[in-house]
């Protein structure tokens, strides 16, 4: 017995560990990216807002980014798939346009190497419903072809009317690529649209390449439009629409108008009749225009995308009628799938069942009817097209492919006018069917999914509790079917002997005939059999119900074994969505926690490192925690150019408009600046740039303002700029250091404009940059001397005020008191404009609480723990009828802490929609109460139950007469419960500890619920008492039923309420948490029914708890985790490619210890994300010393070692690995930071021995020779390490760079340590000369 146990146990974790973990991580792949989606938008809504966007515009772009997820699941670029070789991608291109190619008698039958050429500079480009794609006059400059959707053309002789569609497969602009004529009318995408996009200067300059296929494309457009002139007059009418090729031959009037390709055109009225004649009025019809392939190897299937869309288009119709009729079926199918196997096994004594059940026959009739219709809606809405035919057409394609179609087409034949189909078994199988329709409620369930993401944790527990109830459900049936059949008229069961149903009789002494009578009777049977399959399928098992035929215990292990797998499957579902909830707090956590693990590795000084990470929760905070790719600084840079160019323009536009370089600039120009430049969020008090300091950079103010100050020990500023004003444009233009040290009064959004970027984007401007460098000439003169004058001046010394979240924001009482947040003055200007201020100088305080800091999450935390007690107070005092003295007084306490909330939140300061902090208390309190919740919460706090003593006789703690009408005043602070789940949210955002917290708080929560439901359940066995009570009876306890479950446990003294209290946990606990001693349980009908409740809540709020736990057990440490793959990837590959042992455990050996000694982490890394103040004092603190003593790199300016330092890699060697190798073609430059290196000849002979501060390598990235020395490190050693693709970066930026190396290498053979040597060598040789000439001197002399 031991032994199976153990198995069993094992094998639970083990399969439940693997089943439930592997479920998550696929299914937190694609969640993971809905969420991302989804929170990124949010963000993007935020933006627009705050830029005052236009409403028609923030809807595009919402519907835009829904369309994106719906036909893509989120991918815009179709690169996506670069990793794959090239050969593979190009079939893949060519593979998509190879219809297109078909179709267009420009492209067909041309050489397929020159088409390949073609699909290359192919786009593929989505337009939101109701967009133009091109307009009646525009220069056609495109040609566009239709993958996906339906676009609508505007008639010719009524602009406000459609008059055709194209369908999916047509060509537009063709023939206008050549000549650039203007579009003769207007399209309009119906739907939304994919198009394949091939532009006119991308075409030519393909064409240049290739002269003889332009000569021939050129003769075929010549012929084109010399035969539809040659239409056009034999038809003598006009305006002709549309030439259609005549193909009915009983038509009289014929002309032989041929088409080298198939045109169907059909009328948009009525079932789509095919039109044989040229429309000559477009206004009277819609024409619906069709493209068929003449090759039909070369068709492809437009129809598919919509059978691969994340969301259903008959879900996704705009079509009122359509969405109201799948409310009926879903509600139809629900009904039926619940009424046909309980009328099918039970009989009721209820009226309303009985009724139900009675015309079921009836109502399988007409759900059949209903069943049919539904069929030909779900065929006609598969596909978004226009016309009955082709909606009939295309949605039969798609609907005969899928299972699902041929369930509803089962389920619609009414098997009831069958005889046949009343044996039982048929029944059964026509029951089966019925509930297979449940198919559209999981279908539902994934549209509510991906419409609402927001509440995709919501809507997955309610599809977990959906499934489990109707499988207790379902089970119940069958289970009581196994025990007990219907007799012949409907009235009476007939039982047998032997089944789980007398099991309960069985075991039990003492069982009376009354209780007989109500197992086996027909009264209660459905509630006992819902109940023993609630057991069954929780995994409760109390062990009072038990199989005893093998069928019932084939099918109670089935049942087991298929809740286990959905018990699995809806854990992952739940981990999954609470994953994604926490998800974006978790990635920047993730970065955070690598961040100080680095710097706390490296030893930075705690100053700086607390500037730093305070530096990363600001960006986070500008970017609203949307974590974006490398190199991408604007939210939508997955929408087209038309959307998001828009969007940049707006946003900058006014802010540059003060520049006087970017005055009247092509707005082109403007934005391409703006997806260069990087965008920072600076605290009040930084020094951002010190006086001389020259970085070739503009910033613009975005918000907040800053000050100039001509020395650094001034208080009062030159001068002050706000939003929209600039520095630095001389320093961009010609260098020029700057004249101030500039702080930052406040938080400052600051753009940030580098000199690169700019000529990159204004690079068309030739006479700009012409200019600008003229005038540098100019200047140049006296900019050096500014230079030179301050760099000997000035020590630039690094800003080491940390700036930490306060938990507090004090304001000046003073006028003489400067505060980091305002002045004194400032703090008044506010009251001075109220009419009566002394109210709020009276009742408010001179400080804010702010809503980041340490005591705001202590205290929200702290109320979730008094909301709690509150909610569970009134609860065990209603049902528990618990009134003693001392529960009184800590209600009344938790009364008190309800008020000082309050009064906290007039003082809790805000962040508005543009992320600016708002602290002052007048504003913080009349935000609270006229737009927070000040109202609801004076409600809840209110303690109306004091005014009864006022009214009656009632004592002031409740006692004597209406005591119970006190307890009901109380739950009016019911909706506090809403506080409690803020706990978890702030315990999700600590890093450290997060477990840890968490477990104990959901250890809490239990047993918060489980004291809720033990209250209740007490009042289910004690009902409470009279409503008059006596001073004297504050520990009067209710009196308990006999035959309760609180009687089962006859032993136990139950005279206290913390002894009910115990008893109730431990009956609720089992239930709830599947223990299922089942020592307490009873046939009581309520206790059963409670139990039942109890069971499945506690089964969806212990998924939740264990998904919880799962998503927040993710490795803390994601650059770790990260690496560790790396290691993995890297030993399976040498192992498959049968890589010696020995080099295989040294290239493992060298990456653990690089990992120790590094993290994972480079200071580039660092580098990249940081501005430039703060990367200045980084780099002074990290490796400014390092490379200043290095030799090659003496006499280099600050901002070029910076810029040199950000290109650098650490690298990490353990005694006796080899750094570099004789004749090899290293281009790498290193660095040794700590640590020896031997260089040793190609026989490996050593000759020289290299230590901290000296370098070698600097003539392989130079002049990019081969190697010529052995590197070996003596001892473990840390080495910085420049590649050569790094270091021409550095040159684009400061070409002189190159210049001064060579003149310190002078040639193009020696590193600088070998020229030491050598000079050292002959050094050496001279004083040995010296010293034998001196020798042989003296020996003369004295021989002499």
């Amino acid at each position: 017995m031991g032994i199976m146990s153990l198995i069993m146990l094992i094998g639970a974790i083990i399969i439940s560990g693997f089943f439930s973990s592997g479920l998550a991580t696929f299914k937190l792949e694609n969640d993971g990216a809905l969420f991302d989606l989804y929170f990124r938008v949010g963000a993007i809504v935020g933006h627009l807002t705050h830029i005052q966007a236009h409403e028609i515009y923030i809807n595009k772009v919402i519907e835009y980014y829904s369309l994106l997820w719906n036909y893509r699941e989120g991918v815009y670029d179709v690169t996506f798939m670069s990793e794959l070789p090239q050969s593979v991608v190009e079939d893949m291109f060519y593979d998509i346009c190879r219809e297109m190619f078909h179709k267009a008698p420009l492209f067909r039958g041309l050489d397929e190497n020159f088409l390949r050429c073609v699909s290359k500079i192919v786009h593929v480009v989505i337009y939101n419903p109701n967009m133009i794609i091109c307009s009646t006059g525009d220069y056609a400059m495109n040609m566009f072809y239709l993958l996906q959707g339906e676009v609508h053309v505007k008639s010719k002789l009524d602009r406000r009317m459609n008059g055709g569609i194209l369908r999916a497969g047509c060509i537009i602009g063709e023939m206008n690529l050549f000549f650039s004529y203007p579009y003769t009318t207007t399209l309009e995408t119906r739907t939304c649209c994919q198009l394949l996009q091939i532009e006119k200067f991308e075409l030519f300059e393909l064409l240049k390449k290739h002269e003889q296929i332009l000569k021939l494309l050129r003769k075929r457009v010549d012929r084109r439009f010399v035969k539809v002139q040659n239409d056009y007059e034999i038809v003598g009418k006009e305006p002709i629409c549309w030439v259609q090729q005549r193909v009915n031959p009983s038509l009289s009037n014929k002309s032989d108008i041929e088409l080298d390709f198939p045109v169907v055109m059909r009328s948009g009225k009525g079932f789509n009749r095919i039109i044989y004649q040229d429309v000559l009025d477009d206004t009277e019809d819609v024409i619906i225009i069709d493209m068929p392939c003449i090759d039909k190897s070369y068709e492809k299937k437009h129809t598919q995308v919509f059978k691969t869309c994340v969301i259903p288009p008959i879900l996704n119709t705009t079509e009122t009628w359509v969405k109201w009729w799948n409310t009926l079926v879903l509600l139809i199918s629900v009904y039926s799938a619940i009424m046909a196997p309980y009328c099918h096994h039970f009989v009721s004594n209820n009226e309303l069942m009985k009724f139900l059940c009675d015309i079921d026959s009836f109502i399988e009739f007409l759900f059949c009817f209903v069943y049919m219709c539904d069929i030909v809606v779900e065929i006609c809405y598969s596909c978004p097209v226009t016309g009955l035919y082709y909606k009939f057409k295309d949605g039969l394609s798609i609907r005969l492919s899928e299972v699902t179609f041929w369930i509803d087409v089962i389920s619609a034949i009414p098997f009831a006018a069958f005889d046949w189909a009343n044996i039982q078994e048929i029944k059964r199988i026509v029951n089966i069917v019925r509930c297979l329709r449940l198919w559209k409620v999981g279908r539902y369930f994934e549209y509510l999914d991906n419409i609402h993401p927001d509440s995709l944790f919501l809507f997955r527990l309610i599809r977990a509790i959906f499934s489990i109830v109707y499988g207790t459900h379902l089970a119940s049936c069958y289970l009581y079917s196994f025990a007990c059949s219907i007799k012949p008229g409907r009235t009476t069961v007939n039982c047998e002997r032997v089944s789980w149903l007398r099991s309960f009789t069985e075991g039990k002494t003492g069982f009376s005939a009354d209780a007989r009578h109500d197992v086996l009777g027909i009264t209660e049977g459905y509630w006992i059999s819902f109940y023993f399959a609630c057991a069954t399928v929780t995994t409760t098992g109390f062990g009072d119900f038990s199989p005893q035929t093998r069928t019932e215990m084939i099918f109670l292990a089935a049942s087991q074994l298929l809740s286990f797998c959905i018990t699995g499957y809806y854990t992952a579902l739940l981990t999954s969505a609470l994953s994604c909830i926490v998800r974006p707090k978790l990635v920047f956590q993730q970065k955070l926690i690598g961040v100080r693990q680095f710097l706390t590795h490296k030893g930075l000084a705690e100053p700086l490192q607390k500037r730093i990470i305070e530096h990363y929760y600001l960006q986070d905070q500008l970017w609203s925690g949307v974590s974006l790719p490398d190199k991408v600084s604007h939210y939508m840079y997955d929408t087209p150019e038309y959307l998001h160019e828009d969007a940049i323009y707006q946003e900058v536009e006014l802010h540059f408009d003060g520049v006087p370089i970017f005055t009247k600039l092509d707005p082109k120009i403007l934005v391409n600046i703006t997806k260069l430049m990087r965008r920072y969020l600076i605290p009040p008090g930084a020094i951002f740039v010190r006086k001389g300091e020259v970085r070739r950079q503009m910033y613009v103010i975005g918000r907040g303002s800053v000050a100039f100050f001509s020395d650094k020990d001034d208080i009062i500023p030159t001068k002050i700029l706000d939003e929209t004003g600039h520095f630095g444009l001389r320093d961009l233009l010609f260098g020029e250091p700057s004249h101030h040290d500039i702080k930052t009064m406040s938080y400052c959004l600051l753009y940030e404009v580098e000199l690169r970027d700019l000529f990159e984007a204004m690079r068309s401007d030739i006479d700009l940059l012409a200019h600008v460098e003229v005038e540098k000439q100019k200047l140049q003169h006296g900019i050096d001397a500014m230079i030179l004058e301050y760099s000997l001046n000035s020590k630039n010394l690094p800003n080491d005020d940390a700036k930490e979240i306060p938990s507090f924001i004090y304001f000046p009482k003073y006028p003489r008191d400067i505060m980091k947040h305002c002045t004194y003055q400032e703090y008044e200007e506010v009251f001075d404009t109220m009419k009566r201020p002394k109210i709020f100088r009276c009742f408010l305080m001179r400080m804010a609480i702010h809503p980041a800091g340490t005591f705001a999450r202590f205290w929200i935390s702290f109320m979730s723990l008094v909301a709690a007690m509150i909610v569970g107070s009134f609860v065990a005092e209603t049902f528990g009828g618990r009134r003693t003295l001392d529960f009184r007084i800590i209600s009344v306490i938790m009364d008190v802490f309800t008020w000082i909330d309050i009064y906290l939140k007039l003082h809790w300061a805000y962040y508005t929609d543009s992320n600016m902090l708002i602290s002052h208390p007048v504003q913080t309190s009349i935000r609270y109460m006229f737009k927070g919740e000040f109202l609801l919460d004076v409600l809840i706090s209110i303690p109306f139950e004091l005014m009864i003593p006022l009214v009656t006789g009632t004592s002031f703690f409740g006692y004597s007469q209406c005591a119970s009408w006190y307890s009901k005043f109380r739950w009016t602070r019911f909706s506090q419960i809403i506080r409690i789940p803020a706990v978890i949210k702030i315990f999700h955002s600590v890093f450290k500890f997060r477990n840890i917290l968490l477990l104990v708080s959901y250890a809490s929560i239990s047993l918060f619920i489980c004291t809720i439901v033990a209250s209740i359940a007490e009042s289910v066995a004690c009902p409470p008492g009279t409503a008059i009570w006596s001073e004297g009876d504050e520990n009067k306890l209710p009196f308990c039923r006999e035959g309760t479950y609180i009687r089962q446990k006859p032993n136990l003294k139950l005279d206290t309420s913390n002894q009910r209290w115990v008893l109730g946990i431990y009956y609720v606990s089992q239930v709830m948490f599947s223990v299922g001693c089942g020592d307490m349980t009873t046939l009581s009908v309520v206790e059963m029914r409670l139990l039942i409740a109890v069971s499945l809540f506690g089964f969806g709020i212990v998924r939740c708890i264990l998904a919880d736990i799962t998503a927040a057990e993710v490795d803390i440490d994601e650059v770790r985790q990260k690496y560790l793959e790396s290691i993995i990837r890297i030993n399976f590959t040498m192992t498959k490619e049968q890589v010696p042992t020995k080099v295989r455990k040294s290239v493992l050996r060298h990456m653990y210890h690089t990992w120790d000694m590094s993290k994972g982490l480079q200071p580039r890394q660092l580098f990249r994300d940081l501005h430039p103040a703060l990367e200045a004092d980084l780099f002074r603190d990290l490796v400014g010393d390092d490379l200043k003593r290095v030799p090659i790199f003496q006499g280099f300016r600050e901002n070029i070692l910076r810029t040199i330092c950000q290109y650098m890699n650490t690298v990490f060697f353990r005694k006796g690995e080899r750094i570099t190798r004789y004749g090899n073609m290293e281009r790498e430059m290193y660095i040794i930071v700590q640590g020896q290196v031997w260089i040793a000849d190609r026989y490996l002979l050593w000759t020289h021995t290299l230590s901290d501060g000296e370098s070698f390598g600097e003539v392989s990235i130079v002049y990019k020779q081969r190697r010529i020395y052995n590197a070996i490190a003596s001892t473990d050693v840390e080495l910085f390490v420049l590649s050569v693709e790094d270091f021409e970066t550095v040159l684009q930026r400061y070409p002189a760079v190159l210049d001064e190396l060579k003149l310190k290498l002078t040639d193009d053979t020696l590193d600088i340590f070998q020229k030491t040597q050598q000079q050292i060598s002959v050094n050496e040789m001279e004083t040995i000369s010296s010293h034998i000439k001196t020798c042989l001197e003296s020996l003369w002399k004295w021989t002499r």
